[in-house]
């Protein structure tokens, strides 16, 4: 096992970033992405020397170390807590699939106490801290917002009280102060 890691090593530092054909010519075509190239007259499609490599099964790593971290282990994805308990701890590494963030919280803590390594979390203490401030963080915000929003629903019932009370207000006080009102618009126009 051992020598097939590192024979998958030394395949890996040989292996060339295979990139499109003509990608270096023209902007619209992306270099990440790979197509194989189809062109009647392409150097790239006929193998020649000088011309990019093309994707070929002779780049692949060995059978026995398909689906294997660096470290040697198998990768078992985990998705609930029932899976995290089928994983052997010497044959195997945990991936947490794509899961919600409370799950995810779970899994790790159950394979923190198992002594299990987790391959797409790097320390798992740091992950767990955190992820419980984020999740405080999250809860102040919405009880913030309910308040502004209980806030907003007083403001508006009290608004209401008041235009009841100046409607419950006798026929002569409206008189009044539609007099005031008068005599305020009589000396703004002078």
């Amino acid at each position: 096992m051992k020598d097939l890691l590192k024979i998958k090593q030394e395949m890996k530092r040989k292996k060339p970033n295979f990139t499109r054909s003509d990608c270096n010519k023209k902007t619209r075509i992306s270099g990440k992405s790979w197509r194989k190239p189809n062109g009647l007259h392409s150097k790239m499609r006929l193998c020649h020397l000088g011309f990019k490599r093309r994707v070929s099964i002779g780049y692949r790593s060995p059978c026995a170390l398909r689906d294997m971290e660096k470290s040697g282990l198998k990768k078992v994805i985990v998705r609930n807590l029932a899976d995290l308990e089928k994983i052997d701890a010497k044959k195997e590494i945990a991936l947490i699939a794509n899961i919600g963030m409370k799950k995810k919280i779970e899994i790790a803590k159950e394979a923190q106490k198992r002594k299990l390594t987790i391959a797409n979390i790097k320390n798992v203490g740091e992950f767990l801290e955190s992820s419980q401030k984020t999740i405080s963080e999250r809860k102040d915000m919405k009880k913030a917002r309910e308040e502004k929003k209980l806030g907003k629903t007083k403001e508006k019932k009290e608004a209401k009280k008041e235009e009841k009370k100046q409607e419950e207000i006798s026929p002569e006080e409206k008189e009044k102060m539609e007099k005031k009102e008068k005599e305020k618009l009589i000396i703004k126009k002078q």
